[in-house]
């Protein structure tokens, strides 16, 4: 498990305006009181074990049942109290209840293994008890069908018990194990609209969603019950109690910290089809857990649950992604424990029991909650905080001496004027054997909500997609891995991917997208890396570098969108002037191919041409090469091919100092020779312009770390001072694509070694005056910077806006000299204006938007991380996208 993994984030949440609860003492000396129910008149039921059911209490407890009225309910109400007398055993332990249609109260027992009744139709009432057939069954929560017959769930036995009142006393009971061996079943909900009971399994190893359409006769069947796969894929995720709206069925995931959704009409036995996972704001309490197991939904689609372990109860609200939270016990009492007793009633007011606090209280929410945006609605699972990214060059912090930072009060953009776009394309992809994917998402926009499909696609075809939410001016994380099931130590599974937003939802203009990718291990290497993903697809790709010499792996990655015709791909290898080789392959429709290069003994550029719109990238890993100032080197990198060849191309970053190499990779693509003109841009404004001859059909490699020690070009000033930091526009004939390769053993002084190497294709020159970038990471063991260029002979400013994982946002401007490079600190940056005390990893995730306010420039971000002896260590770099 890498270092990452271990970290647990945290969220920012307004509490002061939201409704504060009622709260009455329960009025017995040895409470704990339980599950809540309502009647039709308007009371409410507490079911009181007078134990910590686990799910079986140890002891001998006389509980009791309490039944409140609602109306006029205060701090000083009290119960009526049901006490069953002389219980088989001496054990009246009720925990969850439910009220039928003639305002009888059904419990479970599972410290006696039986279903009973509270029969209030005769003076006294009358108590009814029967025995569960399956020893220790556990009977735990229940619920009715339409034809008045108990269902409950046996979190012992793994069955869905049925009751039936009107049966002969031989047919009372029929009882049937769930599809999943040692499921734990928990809650149960129903039937909905359409007829369909819903349970849930608690077994964080299985951690499904169940429903079964109860028989008109008959018992109920294995087969005839549906399972439902959660996303969160990890210990944490313990589903709790489960409820619906009638479009959505809603559950609480424990530990997870998370709700789960699953719409109703997308539902697909043994999928995730349909299914979303919330995570809810953490606790401001930095010794407190969160456990999140009551849930109900009020009349106007808001979802309510409570948080045990922080003494909370909240509220989620769909249409405008917020949630609401309050504290119980005027959040003094983080013991109070706010379990599995939460209704909402027919007038939106909240129920719930404080299981170790002996209360129970009411919650009136006055309208509409005092709203808190939400976190990241619908993040697919794993408690994992996504270590954002790839890192990439660009060593020493040493910010350009010109630069005098001046901050800003991180004013929105205006979101039209913001590169996003609707559509991402990432062909390469991989989880299992070692390898971790995330998505990382930024929405800029200020005011609308996105909501975005992830769509997966395998060597076998593609899967449901996965719907997200990215909340306004906020960077959103999704574990690829989570999504397809599939732990890092599983088997090993390659994936392309589609990110897009909803067709329907016009209100998003658009978002942006890279893929960060860890492994560990894979052919000797433990690293990473990161792109930026294509906004189009095309017929033709082609690299400046296709790596196949000893030492390096090499694949081309093709992902195949189209839903009805296969891809036939070409693959064209040149040197020297000439085709050295050509290989072929066909991609069925709607997934993902893979070609391993041919093994050629010099270096080789490529064209990748298909008869069918792709997207093509080329992922390397190499182990143990001799990178020249940088010695011997471990890691990988990837690339997106460029769909056209350009005559002018652009990289700020750039670095020859301590242990690093530079090479720019000269690819001409064309039929005659050319020369190009690289121009060397430094931190001090000098240039230096080297002329370099790259023939038809062949590579020129210009070694820019000799260049800067013994000058071979042209400076424009006397004496000319060159700097490590440097950036580079390449101009020549029209056919030439570049490529700029770094291998480092980077160190920060701090303690982060990291060895590795970047690779990126430039920028073809354009007029971009804003950049945005969706990945950034600056947690312990991560260094991240932003390094600008600018190409223009005019001094310009450029502002940086930084947006976290808690939707948080700074800004700073700098002033950039004319034809320079220079280099911002974004972990400084980060650390010193974007995370405040107790936050966790979620506020170290950050997006950026950059922008000039004069004239074209361009912007990328280095990144270097180690997690340390069992994780990995790296860098990565991209080049942010502008929408050129």
């Amino acid at each position: 498990m890498l270092a990452w993994m271990l970290l647990i984030g945290l969220h920012h949440t307004a509490h002061a305006a939201n409704p504060v609860p009622i709260e009455t003492s329960i009025p017995s000396p040895n409470v704990d009181p339980w599950g809540v129910a309502l009647d039709s008149a308007g009371n409410i039921w507490v079911a009181d074990p007078e134990c910590d059911p686990t799910p079986i209490c140890n002891q001998t407890h006389i509980g009791a049942i309490f039944e409140y009225s609602s109306s006029g309910f205060n701090s000083g109400s009290t119960p009526t109290t049901y006490v069953q007398p002389n219980p088989p055993g001496g054990n009246f332990s009720p925990v969850f209840l439910k009220v039928d249609s003639n305002n009888n109260v059904w419990f479970t027992e599972p410290k006696s293994n039986a279903i009973g009744e509270l029969d209030r139709g005769t003076n006294p009432p009358t108590w009814n008890i029967w025995t569960v057939p399956t020893p220790n069954a556990g009977p735990w929560d229940l619920t009715f069908d339409n034809n008045g017959n108990v269902w409950f769930t046996e979190i012992t036995a793994n069955q869905i018990g049925e009751f039936i009142p009107s049966a002969p006393s031989a047919q009372q009971f029929n009882e049937t194990p769930t599809p999943s061996a040692s499921s734990k079943p928990y809650g149960i909900f129903g039937p909905d609209a359409n007829g369909l009971i819903w349970f849930t399994e608690n077994n964080s190893s299985v951690a499904r969603i169940g429903s079964f359409t109860p028989p008109g006769m008959g018992k109920l069947k294995t087969s005839d019950i549906s399972e439902y796969l959660t996303l969160t894929n990890s210990s944490n995720n313990t589903p709790h109690l489960i409820t619906s709206d009638g479009t959505n069925v809603w559950w609480t995931e424990g530990w997870d910290g998370k709700i789960g959704k699953l719409v109703i009409s997308q539902r697909q036995n043994g999928t995730s089809n349909g299914v979303s996972e919330i995570l809810a704001p953490a606790s401001p309490c930095s010794t407190c857990n969160t456990h999140l197991s009551g849930i109900g939904v009020d009349s106007n689609g808001t979802v309510w649950f409570d948080d045990s372990l922080s003494a909370r109860i909240l509220s989620y609200t769909p249409s405008t992604n917020t949630f609401s939270v309050s504290f119980v016990d005027g959040g003094q009492d983080t013991n109070a424990h706010p379990h599995d007793g939460l209704v909402v009633d027919g007038n939106n007011n909240v129920w719930f029991t404080e299981e170790f606090a002996d209360k129970f209280g009411e919650l009136i929410p006055n309208g509409s909650p005092n709203p808190t945006p939400s976190p990241s609605p619908t993040l697919s699972p794993s408690p994992s905080p996504s270590p954002s990214p790839s890192p990439s060059p660009s060593p020493s912090p040493s910010p350009s001496p010109s630069p005098s930072p001046s901050p800003s009060p991180s004013p929105s953009p205006n979101p039209g004027s913001v590169p996003v776009s609707k559509t991402w394309y990432f062909a390469e992809g991989k989880v299992g054997g070692g390898f971790t994917e995330y998505m990382t998402i930024e929405n800029p926009d200020p005011v609308h909500a996105c909501h975005v499909n992830i769509q997966y696609l395998l060597s076998s075809g593609s899967v449901a997609p996965i719907a997200v939410i990215v909340n306004p001016t906020t960077r959103f994380t999704e574990t690829v891995n989570n999504d397809l099931k599939t732990p890092a130590s599983g088997n090993a599974q390659i994936v392309s991917t589609i990110v897009a937003v909803d067709p329907a939802d016009t209100g998003c203009q658009g978002v942006v997208a890279e893929r960060p990718m860890y492994f560990v291990n894979f052919m000797g290497v433990s690293s990473g890396s990161d792109v930026v993903g294509a906004t189009s697809t095309g017929t033709n790709f082609y690299f400046a570098d296709m790596p196949t010499l000893l030492g390096y792996n090499t694949y081309i990655t093709i992902l195949n969108p189209s839903s009805s015709n296969a891809a036939n791909i070409t693959v064209n290898y040149y040197a020297g002037g000439k085709l050295v080789g050509t290989q072929a392959q066909s991609v069925p429709a709607n997934s993902r191919g893979t070609i391993i290069p041919t093994r050629f003994t010099q270096r080789v550029e490529a064209v990748v041409t298909s008869d069918s719109p792709v997207v093509i990238e080329r992922p390397s890993y190499f182990s143990g090469i001799n990178a020249g100032n940088a010695g011997t080197v471990t890691g990988a990198a990837s690339v997106i091919g460029a769909q056209n060849p350009a005559s002018d191309w652009r990289f700020a970053e750039g670095y020859t100092g301590g242990q690093f190499q530079e090479y720019l990779m000269l690819a001409n693509f064309g039929t005659s020779d050319t020369t190009a003109q690289v121009v060397l841009e430094y931190t001090n404004g000098h240039t230096q312009t080297i002329s370099v001859r790259v023939a038809a059909q062949s590579q020129a490699v210009l070694d820019v770390n000799a260049s800067n020690a013994h000058p071979g070009g042209i400076c424009d000033v006397s004496p000319c001072q060159v700097t490590s930091e440097v950036s580079a526009e390449i101009t020549g004939g029209s056919n030439i694509v570049t490529e700029r390769e770094m291998f480092f053993h980077y160190t920060d002084g701090h303690g982060l070694n990291a060895v590795g190497g970047t690779d990126v294709t430039g920028m073809i020159a354009s007029s971009a005056s804003a950049y945005t970038f969706a990945e950034g990471y600056t947690n312990t063991g991560y260094n991240e910077w932003l390094t600008l260029q600018n190409p223009t002979g005019n001094a310009e400013t450029i502002s940086v806006l930084l947006v976290n994982g808690l939707g948080h946002s700074y800004s700073q401007e700098f002033l950039m000299a004319a034809h320079s490079r220079f280099t911002v600190n974004i972990t400084s940056m980060v650390a010193q204006n974007l995370v405040n005390s107790g936050e966790g990893y979620q506020a170290y995730e950050v997006s950026m938007i950059v922008q000039s306010s004069s004239g074209a420039f361009v912007a990328e971000r280095p990144m270097y991380w180690d997690t340390g002896m069992q994780g990995t260590q790296g860098g990565s770099d991209v080049i942010g996208y502008s929408g050129i």
